[in-house]
């Protein structure tokens, strides 16, 4: 934090601890040696009259007591001036000062804006690195953890159109029929990647909607599970929702626990 000068004099008023630092450090052993001095030559002028009562011949050393004080306030006068000048330098110098933490600041917050928009494109480039990856990920991972046979990516918006369009073809279908609507035809198209397999049980078919992001949110979760939900519309079977991604916080992880979403996190190093 910047302090002003005024901040300053405010804080010396306000805690005379403060203010009787700070005089130790401006001013000069022979100005705080002052009140003393002048002490001394209270006491001093106290024992003269006395002893120019008893004794006209002390008058002589009181007058060259005398003149050893206004010496000492002469050198005085010199120091105290030269305590004003040495103020008015410091006090420039302290305007200077703020002035380059201001401009320090203003640099801090520009790189620090900078830091943030290189955060965000990285955080991009490694969504779209694990969306790339989410068959390799996932398939056998999914597979074990729901005890699955014959999985398969029917669905991966990174590599559609592909030679086979029955995926599509059965959610258009069922859109056409009224089974679902136009937002949840468009929902599906969106999902980052749609996967099927077969349960080692009993052989039933089971569909799972994928939504991958670094940073896995609630929006993702949402969207899991509203794909998840149009699926088990359109293939009336058992659907699982899955979001994939590198970290979770533990709210989100308990909305997706709620919801019945499976939250699968990979280390930046398997993308």
């Amino acid at each position: 934090m910047v302090l002003t000068v005024e901040d300053i004099i405010s804080e010396m008023r306000e805690r005379p601890e403060v203010r009787d630092s700070i005089r130790r450090v401006i001013l000069t052993d022979e100005l705080l040696e002052l009140p003393r001095r002048f002490s001394e030559l209270t006491e001093r002028v106290d024992v003269l009259a006395r002893v120019t009562e008893k004794n006209s011949a002390d008058i002589a050393e009181l007058k060259d007591i005398v003149r050893k004080n206004s010496a000492d306030i002469a050198e005085l006068s010199v120091t105290v001036k030269e305590l004003v000048k040495m103020t008015a330098e410091n006090t420039a110098a302290i305007k200077a000062n703020a002035v380059a933490i201001k401009a320090n600041a203003v640099a801090i917050k520009a790189n620090a804006e900078s830091l943030k928009r290189i955060e965000d494109d990285m955080g991009q480039y490694r969504g779209l690195f694990l969306e790339h990856s989410m068959p390799k990920l996932l398939l056998p991972r999914l597979a074990q953890q729901l005890s699955l046979k014959r999985p398969r990516v029917q669905y991966h918006h990174n590599y559609w159109p592909t030679a086979d369009y029955s995926f599509m073809d059965k959610v258009e279908d069922a859109c056409e029929d009224g089974a679902i609507t136009v937002a949840q035809e468009s929902r599906i198209r969106r999902a980052d990647m749609v996967m099927n397999g077969r349960r080692r049980s009993d052989g039933e078919e089971v569909w799972i909607a994928v939504e991958a992001s670094g940073l896995i949110g609630e929006k993702d979760i949402d969207r899991a599970a509203e794909s998840a939900e149009i699926l088990a519309t359109v293939y009336k079977t058992e659907t699982h929702a899955v979001v994939i991604g590198h970290r979770v916080s533990d709210i989100d992880r308990f909305r997706a626990e709620q919801k019945g979403v499976i939250v699968t996190l990979v280390n930046k190093a398997e993308v």
